[in-house]
């Protein structure tokens, strides 16, 4: 399977690391999960995407979009703010 984090904050990709003992957030939970073989990270904040991108050592992109054109995924985790939820379904699932 292949999954795609929209959003590299805290509980998305920063409040552990791959080595941690505990898994915290999904980017973590992606990392464990046998089933999921490839998987990106997606956010427009630069520093938080280049941060989780080389913590969990996997692809990032700026936007929605332009990630939905490397990977399509079976999967895909919202950790954007709720206010932020129905905008990143619609550009994944376009009405």
């Amino acid at each position: 399977m292949k999954g795609l984090i929209i959003g590299c904050g805290k509980i998305g990709a920063l409040f552990d690391g791959p080595n941690d003992k505990e898994i915290l957030t999904h980017a973590h939970a992606y990392h464990a999960h046998s089933q999921i073989t490839q998987w990106a990270l997606v956010d427009p904040n630069e520093k938080n995407l280049k941060l989780a991108s080389q913590r969990w050592q996997k692809p990032g992109y700026a936007s929605i979009k332009l990630a939905l054109k490397h990977i399509d995924p079976d999967v895909v985790s919202i950790c954007t703010p709720t206010s932020q939820h129905f905008n990143s379904i619609n550009e994944i699932i376009p009405l």
